[in-house]
């Protein structure tokens, strides 16, 4: 079957897909176009419940910090509850963690060829960049007086070639989450890298497999701590190699961190999602399902401890400068890897846990929001700042609530047309490009994979029989 083209018969008999495509009288073919891609049956439909958290919580966050929303009750100050959300950022980079080390983690595991670095940087750039450069052109050319100059045009070029998180004049400038996808892009550009050197440190041995992402883990770690130390030691440096190494400083560690620890728990998450699939067949099991409830508690347990400390320290620990990190502060330097190691337990429990805990991450309108929070994580401050300056109302409450109306009456709906317009094409032509022989090899494997498992081929599988294809299938949205 040529690229590009579909089934004559999709699963269960129903309508040959070109059919629907192009007869607009038939209501299938609506359904099938304002459905967004990605919702077929053999999915972690869990997953996207959790990026719709991620999503939704960093919305609440922008929305009620525009307000200046506080939270007192009873004469105690819980406005961390609310401003924890901020944090959601580090749930998209555990998730990010998550599904793009799990192809490489059952390709370690399983003793085959590691995947195509070449194609995993395509897949990257058609998912992430039309997006992007698309509400990173509209909200320049808004404000084209700001940016019409020379270091207007330099800060919109470190924003092109996504290094804009290197320079500090230029770090959340245009938009307020534009910082993340310079940091999400360069962990995509040595991912491969780092999945190459586990491997052969590991030699498919799980223990080692672990250790090795680990040490990543602890890379990161060690990375914060010399910036500390050479940020409170600034004065005894050399003066001709103070900038050469405030560079270097900049390019490793950024204008607030890499996350490379927190995209490192996501990782080490997928090694233990896939020993627990393939080597232990667990998924599904009693003891499963009592890890992820624990996993759950430590999650909770995690944000109630740990979110006090997070509103108290605010930026110092959500996204500390790289010039303001002291190598004694460990909440500074650990903070990041807390808020990474509570993500993580979120999302292997709600991969885990009994099928009531995991129902409300795969609930359909929160799968939905899922599908298009790319966009939404995108749009939604600027669209929040648009709008809001515009709209009379006094007092904190009723800020508030115009606030989070906007976010989730306007910037929900913009968000899901800029899924339609500018994302879904290039998913589309990401799926109909995808090379012959690898689209055949994960189909084939899933198939065997289902049927060793009892499940059939047409029969919507199970948590146990979704490994097959999750890789592919999930990592088409992120």
């Amino acid at each position: 079957m040529a690229p590009g083209r579909e089934p004559e018969l999709r699963q269960g008999g129903r309508m040959p897909a070109r059919a629907v495509r192009r007869n607009w009288r038939i209501p299938a073919a609506w359904r099938s176009w304002l459905r967004p891609l990605g919702s077929g049956p053999q999915e972690i439909a869990a997953l996207d419940g959790l990026r719709a958290l991620a999503a939704l919580s960093v919305l609440v966050y922008h929305a009620l910090a525009t307000a200046g929303a506080q939270i007192i009750i009873g004469g105690h100050d819980l406005t961390w509850t609310y401003f924890y959300t901020e944090s959601g950022v580090d749930l998209f980079f555990t998730l990010s963690g998550f599904l793009l080390f799990l192809p490489y983690a059952r390709a370690i595991l399983g003793g085959r060829a590691a995947p195509n670095a070449r194609e995993f940087y395509r897949r990257r750039a058609l998912r992430i960049l039309p997006a992007y450069y698309v509400c990173l052109g509209v909200v320049t050319l808004t404000q084209l007086s700001v940016y019409a100059t020379p270091v207007g045009a330099e800060n919109v070029l470190a924003h092109l070639v996504l290094l804009h998180d290197i320079a500090p004049a230029f770090n959340r400038t245009i938009s307020g989450p534009f910082w993340t996808l310079a940091v999400e892009w360069q962990f995509y550009l040595i991912l491969p890298l780092i999945a190459w050197a586990i491997a052969r440190v590991s030699g498919g041995a799980p223990r080692r497999l672990i250790a090795g992402v680990l040490g990543v883990i602890a890379l990161a770690l060690a990375l914060r701590e010399v910036d500390a130390l050479l940020a409170t030691h600034r004065s005894l440096l050399p003066a001709p190699a103070a900038p050469w190494i405030d560079l270097a400083q900049r390019m490793v560690i950024g204008s607030q961190g890499k996350y490379l620890e927190v995209f490192g728990v996501g990782m080490l998450c997928s090694v233990i999602y896939t020993l627990m699939k393939q080597r232990m067949g667990m998924l599904g099991s009693r003891r499963a399902q009592l890890a992820g409830l624990a996993l759950l508690g430590l999650a909770l347990l995690t944000y109630l401890a740990f979110g006090p400390q997070v509103f108290e320290r605010r930026n110092a620990i959500l996204a500390a400068f790289y010039l303001a990190l002291q190598p004694n502060d460990i909440e500074m330097i650990a903070g990041p890897l807390v808020l990474g190691v509570g993500y993580g337990a979120l999302t292997l429990g709600a991969l885990l846990a009994p099928r009531q805990l995991r129902a409300p991450f795969e609930w359909g309108p929160l799968r939905f929001v899922g599908l298009i929070s790319y966009s939404l994580y995108l749009w939604h401050e600027t669209i929040i700042n648009l709008i809001f300056p515009h709209i009379p109302v006094t007092g904190e409450f009723a800020r508030s609530v115009a606030t989070l109306a906007i976010g989730l009456g306007v910037a929900i709906p913009f968000a899901y047309l800029s899924y339609q317009f500018v994302e879904r094409p290039f998913l589309r032509w990401r799926r109909a490009s995808r090379p012959v022989a690898d689209a055949s090899a994960s189909a084939s494997e899933s198939v065997s994979k289902s049927v060793g498992e009892g499940v059939g081929v047409h029969t919507a599988p199970t948590q146990g029989a979704i490994e097959g294809v999750v890789a592919p299938q999930a990592a088409e949205r992120l």
